[in-house]
């Protein structure tokens, strides 16, 4: 196996989609359930005042439900999972997809995302809104009702740095370069690609 050291500097915002809430006993997933049936009532009562408070305290769970947050090292970051997924749809484009999944893999667990702005809290960086995307959007997608969501955004300038391994006898280290560089301007890495999540590779 053969090593490498990536670099990806985002060109636009970074959207992040954490997916913990289809678990039904997830925290986030539970006061949500809590929330919509409070709201339920509220909307009967015509309170518009408990209305608005359950719908901020609603987005504010929204918003961190679909962050990567390490709470212990107060930073974001990226799962490997992630990673490879953006590789392979790079790698797709060149139709070598099936050769990622076979030969590559990303040494460490996670990236860390590196941004510019810091802040010394979670609750900072909700109330820093270029960390917000809030918009209508279609749950399912496309088909489904159109409800207001808000997701963690990372600003453009974000970066991430991580190692790949891969087996050169079925993936070039060329070919995976340029699956990466294909990955970067094509694809993008988070949600609502390929509109975010574009980046060069360095």
């Amino acid at each position: 196996m053969k090593s490498i050291k990536t670099t990806w500097t985002g060109i636009r915002p970074l959207i992040m989609s954490n997916p913990q809430t289809v678990e039904i006993a997830n925290p986030f997933a539970v006061n949500s359930r809590r929330i919509n049936s409070l709201l339920k009532a509220a909307r009967k009562k015509g309170d518009e005042n408990r209305m608005s408070e359950l719908a901020d305290e609603q987005k504010r769970g929204d918003w961190e439900a679909s962050a990567y947050w390490d709470a212990k090292e107060k930073k974001f970051y990226i799962p490997d999972t992630c990673l490879i997924a953006c590789i392979r749809n790079g790698a797709a484009a060149a139709k070598k997809g099936k050769d990622i999944d076979r030969a590559v893999i990303i040494t460490e667990d996670r990236a860390d995302l590196v941004t510019e702005i810091k802040h010394n809290s979670l609750d900072a960086y909700y109330d820093d809104e270029i960390f917000r995307l809030e918009c209508p959007a279609k749950v399912p997608p496309k088909t489904g009702a159109l409800i207001w969501k808000v997701r963690a955004m990372v600003p453009t300038g974000w970066k991430l740095t991580f190692n790949i391994e891969f087996d050169e006898n079925i993936v070039a280290e060329k070919s995976l370069r340029e699956a990466l560089e294909l990955a970067g301007r094509l694809s993008g890495i988070g949600g609502w690609r390929p509109k975010f999540g574009r980046f060069l590779v360095s």
